[in-house]
């Protein structure tokens, strides 16, 4: 199906597991994500992490995640270029907002998510919302390699060929991860939005029903 047209794509492409507390954060479009059990968070032992790469003018998530959660969550934002509503807005909710880059090395104009986690004395990411525009794939390897829950990520692919994307998630497969949404960035058929669960916090984000792992076959 890799080679056969959008359509077909997303019509085989099917989830793992089933989230019946799958509820969208923030604004229809590239702002928000689909995520899973946002609202169970609250009820959590410890404070929660949640690390949002790529902002550009559109907080929502940030904010409405915040609410959510009723404050209770250390928020981190990340984007190349700092605008002024994202700035007040994430002020507002005591996020902290660093103008950089995501990259694979740590330079006086780029920090690796590694670098960033030890800067912000974070161990771990409950949550990570990552839009970095086709950069996602470039980290990859540190991504799939630290101590992350769920992650909703942009990725992005060239026409139709859908090669890169389906190894993404065959690598995400192999450190773990369950394919719990996915669907057609409103703005474009180049980028296809997708939600991921760690296998080890299936009991944190409410009740979850796995169905197979589809990504893991041959």
């Amino acid at each position: 199906m890799l080679s056969t047209g959008s359509d077909e794509f997303h019509n085989v492409l099917a989830e793992e597991i089933l989230c019946p507390n799958l509820f969208r954060v923030g604004r229809i479009g590239d702002g928000g994500k689909w995520m899973c059990g946002p609202q169970f968070i609250p009820d959590w032992d410890r404070k929660c992490v949640i690390y949002c790469f790529g902002i550009s003018t559109d907080p929502s998530f940030e904010t409405e995640i915040n609410n959510v959660t009723q404050g209770k969550c250390d928020i981190v934002a990340v984007d190349t270029k700092r605008y002024t509503y994202p700035t007040e807005q994430l002020a507002a909710i005591g996020a902290q907002y660093i103008e950089t880059r995501i990259s694979p090395t740590t330079t006086d104009n780029s920090i690796t998510v590694t670098d960033l986690m030890k800067k912000m004395n974070h161990d771990h990411i409950d949550v990570l919302k990552m839009d970095i525009e086709g950069s996602e794939y470039a980290i990859a390897s540190e991504i799939f390699s630290l101590n992350i829950c769920q992650m909703m990520v942009e990725l992005h692919h060239p026409g139709r060929d859908y090669t890169k994307f389906i190894r993404w998630l065959k690598r995400a497969s192999a450190a773990g991860y369950y394919l719990i949404h996915h669907e057609v960035n409103i703005k474009s058929l180049s980028c296809v939005e997708v939600t991921l669960m760690h296998e080890s916090c299936l009991d944190r984000f409410g009740p979850l029903i796995p169905l197979a792992r589809f990504l893991r076959s041959s």
